[in-house]
């Protein structure tokens, strides 16, 4: 054989080699171009056209290897364009779901699901023909449920090498923690965890290819002029760490629910596919690695994760207003006199000496069944009236618990929730009958502090806007803005200007708040957030009157069982689902038959997240690369910038001002420091991090109090005076707003530790 030849064979491969990959490099740029600003598949056919013709018209070698339509570029960029394997039927009327197979193999085209008003069939049309070229003519579906199985899903993920890494992070966790830190800080560290049974009744969660899954399901509206609601179920790994498991990349989206309106009662329908697959994973199936090895991967689903109208959907728990309208015990809300149903005031007062009788999971499902044994409707109603339940499909897998696993939604029940409407019981609202407590002549000093205080506050964790409180805008406020007023804002700028009942009970929620929004909790830690909440509910109901404490304040009193069984609050709230909800919300679509395009739309975007363009190993312009390298930075890290939001703020807003109790003597703000182990400079160039609240003091040394020193005096452009902490000291501090001191307390080890006041 010819040396030569071979010589120049292995070139040409290895230059055939460079330009594929190279075509792969642009290709996977385009669609992501695509998708981040919305192109139109047109506008991207024309990119390609001109690109094409360039190449022609200078004689590149690329040219012949280059994509010229849109079915090319996804070959090229390695993308599949999925749509739903084995979408369903939906029934237009009543929302019964078919399989499509199913129809034409019956011959049935009408729905046969009985009509919950009436003994009678639905008989609403499911399928119409359409007529097709050449006189031919073929069965469509009027409305579909486009979903995919939790399993193909999973298949995809152990593709990746990556994926593989992070799931092993229970075992390492626990392996790194055992026997030596008893704090909660994952969901690895909560009781369900640990003692989650499998079949055989060992602990399912001691092999790390079990996985543990969290449901969420929520309805938001594709158009912003228009009523029409679509519903998005997401689930998330828990295996995965905390940092990376709410990243779009590890996200999954099982199902879209069409519109145009959300279903009344259930979305059982919806759910039974999804639940098929989940007891196949139950049981157990043959997944292949990204090395070519075969094992037998198990999961099951552990969590719901939903706002509560959401989740009484899809575990079938009466509403609020029912007569047992917790999900959690056997509470019987009082009603107004001369009211019934849900009509009239509800009051979710429970006295702190009331013994709640907790439901149970063998109690619910006895109760499901009867529901499903009853006949007629009026039946069934009347079982559920008395139960507070009905049938959910979750049911059909055996280790579900309905109780246990539906978690209590922080982020609606407090941030949206009690905050919101405390708030708006002091400072009054448009939609509150009752006479603020805040009175008219106190609003200018309040929005004053409230100004004051938000120039102090660093850029880390966000100012309030302006207008936050008019009654006009301040039901757009956002979960995170109310996060940050109950934080820091509430106690400084409502003191003295309130009475004494109110601002306690607002200095109690505030605590509670603190409390939840830490990333890590010891046992006394949760004791003393059991009993803040307990106390402020007291308070709260001193203050208002008992016909002002709604279901939130109630489930506010449940939240303790979620955190010992997940860990800390940020495991569980909904911040990061309702990210994933606007990123399919935004999604580019033609405004017909839109559920398809979201999820095909949701996963393309999915399979580009796993695909990274490395610039180093090509050569270009600087004026190329430079925004280039900023647009691929934005779109592989604000998926990270997204999930490390709400820890990273959190943190710093627990930590910006801390504990405020009775002004006589006591301290009224705390900020505790440690060193940053993560060489993160969050604040400026100040090497020190904020800690998230405790009942701890801690120590630092003399440069460390230095640091301390310069960084408020840089940070509150005033000066900074350091005093001993004792009480003829606190009581001579000027009484005037605005004026920081950093006070150090002396131990019997000659160390101290800093104490931040801001004296109001």
């Amino acid at each position: 054989m010819n040396p030569g030849a071979s010589r120049n064979s292995s070139q040409t491969a290895q230059s055939d080699d460079i330009a594929m990959s190279l075509s792969q490099w642009i290709s996977v740029v385009l669609l992501k171009l695509q998708l981040q600003f919305q192109l139109s598949n047109r506008i991207l056919l024309l990119i390609l056209n001109i690109i094409s013709f360039l190449m022609v018209l200078i004689s590149h070698p690329l040219q012949q290897y280059f994509p010229t339509t849109i079915h090319q570029l996804f070959k090229v960029a390695g993308v599949k364009q999925e749509n739903s394997p084995n979408p369903c039927v939906v029934c237009p009327s009543c929302g019964a779901v078919y399989q499509f197979e199913d129809l034409l193999s019956s011959a049935t085209y009408m729905c046969t699901k009985q009509s919950s008003q009436q003994a009678r069939k639905c008989n609403e049309p499911l399928l119409y023909k359409k007529k097709l070229a050449y006189y031919r003519e073929r069965w469509v579906p009027f409305k579909l449920f486009h979903y995919f199985p939790p399993s193909t899903m999973l298949r995809e993920f152990f593709q990746q090498e990556k994926f593989c890494q992070l799931i092993e992070g229970p075992c390492k966790h626990r392996e790194a923690h055992q026997g030596i830190d008893s704090r909660l800080s994952e969901v690895w560290d909560g009781k369900l965890w640990k003692e989650f049974s499998n079949q055989d009744g060992g602990v399912f969660f001691d092999n790390k290819y079990h996985l543990g899954l969290c449901l969420n399901v929520d309805w938001f509206r594709p158009f912003s002029r228009s009523t029409y609601k679509v519903g998005a179920m997401f689930m998330s790994v828990l295996n995965i760490p905390r940092g990376q498991r709410m990243k779009q990349r590890w996200t999954m989206l099982v199902g879209i629910i069409p519109g145009p309106s959300e279903p009344k009662i259930d979305i059982n329908d919806y759910l039974a596919p999804i639940v098929n697959d989940l007891l196949d994973l139950w049981k157990g199936i043959d997944i292949k690695f990204y090395n070519g090895e075969e094992r037998l991967v198990k999961a099951a689903l552990v969590s719901i994760a939903c706002d509560m109208p959401a989740c009484r959907k899809v575990t079938q728990f009466l509403g609020h207003k029912a007569n047992l309208g917790c999900n959690k015990c056997k509470f019987r809300p009082e009603r107004e006199s001369g009211t019934q149903g849900a009509s009239g005031r509800m009051s979710y007062y429970t006295p702190t000496n009331s013994h709640l009788e907790m439901r149970t999971n063998r109690e619910v499902r006895e109760q499901a069944k009867q529901y499903t044994n009853a006949s007629t409707k009026a039946e069934k109603d009347r079982v559920a009236k008395a139960n507070g339940v009905r049938y959910s499909e979750l049911l059909r897998l055996p280790y579900f618990d309905p109780v246990t696993m539906a978690t209590v939604d922080v982020m609606h029940a407090f941030f949206l929730g009690m905050v919101a409407h405390e708030t708006a019981l002091i400072l009054g609202d448009r939609q509150s009958s009752t006479q603020p407590v805040l009175e008219f002549r106190n609003h200018a000093a309040f929005r004053q502090r409230l100004k004051a205080l938000g120039k102090q506050v660093p850029l880390d964790i966000g100012r309030l806007p302006g207008s936050t409180f008019d009654s006009d805008t301040m039901s757009k406020m956002t979960a995170a803005q109310w996060k940050n007023f109950a934080c820091i804002y509430a106690r400084p700028c409502l003191n003295g200007l309130i009475p004494s009942q109110a601002y306690r009970s607002i200095r109690l929620l505030a605590e509670a708040v603190e409390l939840l929004v830490q990333e890590s909790m010891t046992s006394e830690d949760i004791d003393q957030l059991q009993k803040t909440i307990q106390d402020h509910h007291e308070a709260f109901c001193r203050a208002y009157g008992k016909w002002n404490v709604t279901v939130n304040y109630h489930l506010a009193l449940h939240t303790v069982a979620s955190i010992q069984n997940y860990g800390p609050a940020n495991n569980f709230w909904l911040f990061a689902y309702e990210r994933q909800n606007a990123t399919v919300a935004g999604a580019p679509t033609n405004g017909i038959a839109i559920e398809g395009q979201l999820l095909k739309q949701y996963n393309l975007r999915h399979q580009l997240e796993s695909k990274y363009v490395d610039l180093h190993n090509i050569t270009m312009t600087p004026q190329l690369q430079h925004p280039l390298s900023q647009f691929l930075e934005s779109w592989h890290g604000k998926e990270t910038s997204q999930n490390v939001n709400c820890n990273l703020h959190s943190e710093l807003q627990a930590a910006a001002i801390a504990t405020i109790t009775h002004p006589q003597g006591e301290d009224l703000m705390q900020i505790q420091l440690k060193l940053d182990t993560e060489n993160e400079k969050l604040v400026h160039d100040w090497p020190m991090m904020l800690y998230p609240p405790s009942r701890k003091n801690y120590t630092m040394d003399q440069e460390s109090q230095k640091q301390l020193t310069d960084h408020f005096q840089y940070l509150y452009k005033r000066e900074v005076s350091l005093c001993w902490k004792q009480k003829s000291t606190l009581c001579s501090l000027p009484n005037q707003w605005g004026h920081v001191l950093i006070v150090h307390e002396q131990n019997s080890k000659n160390k101290s530790s800093a104490v931040l006041l801001d004296c109001s």
